[in-house]
């Protein structure tokens, strides 16, 4: 039995679902773009929420996995939700990174900074994971947007036993390149505390490397290996 752990970020805490987040949550998974990306029927409301809510914490409790509900440390306010999910479907890859937010806080880069979150605490908490993966439909081309900015490569399209009509697309990120994520990572921390290159750490959050789109985290790009030349990050953002 694991109770859900609390992460902070730069930008977010990741919490376990608390009962005063019922209305927020609501408001979240009924706003219309998020209902048709996740092809939620017309009368889903607010039962079906707080069975989700209990769904989450319950996974915590059972299996270490489960999603986290996301607060915006600036302002305290509920951004939607993100984590580990394992559900019991024997046709399911495996421990699957998600993320569902409110339209209002899309655009600004809370999805792969709370992915990153869970792929750490994942990695770092189950050391027998060989992978993680993410199940995102063909559609959603946000998803795999972040999927891709968070390290994951496209594995096949499948259809499912409980959703048969529409195949998924399954991403998988192995343990290997989150390693190599993670030496990079300490790599430029250790250049720039020697050097000062790079500046401030902060400054390369969001950013995207100009050769593969991946987030960038220092200097060094974790998966192409692209180096800044003048210490400056790029100007494309997630």
């Amino acid at each position: 039995m694991a109770a859900c752990p609390t992460i902070t970020t730069e930008r977010l805490i990741l919490r376990p679902f608390r009962e005063e987040d019922l209305g927020a949550f609501t408001a979240t998974l009924t706003a219309e773009p998020v209902r048709r990306s996740l092809h939620l029927p017309n009368d889903f409301g607010r039962i079906e929420a707080w069975l989700q809510m209990a769904m989450w914490l319950g996974q915590w409790a059972l299996r270490g996995t489960g999603h986290w509900a996301l607060e915006e440390r600036r302002s305290g306010s509920f951004v939607g939700r993100a984590g580990l999910h394992r559900p019991e479907r024997p046709d399911w890859p495996g421990v699957e990174v998600g993320w569902t937010l409110h339209p209002e806080h899309w655009g600004k880069g809370y999805a792969t900074e709370a992915g990153r979150a869970a792929i750490n605490h994942a990695f770092e908490a189950q050391p027998h994971l060989a992978a993680l993966y993410s199940v995102i439909l063909p559609e959603n081309a946000r998803s795999q947007a972040v999927a891709r900015r968070l390290g994951f490569t496209f594995q096949e399209e499948r259809a499912f036993a409980f959703f048969p009509d529409l195949p998924h697309g399954i991403w998988r990120l192995e343990r290997a390149t989150w390693e190599q994520r993670q030496s990079t990572r300490t790599r430029d921390t250790n250049d720039t505390n020697d050097t000062n290159e790079g500046g401030d750490p902060a400054c390369w959050l969001h950013q995207l490397c100009p050769g593969c789109d991946a987030v960038l985290e220092g200097p060094t790009c974790w998966r192409c290996g692209w180096r800044s030349s003048g210490g400056q990050p790029p100007t494309t953002t997630t």
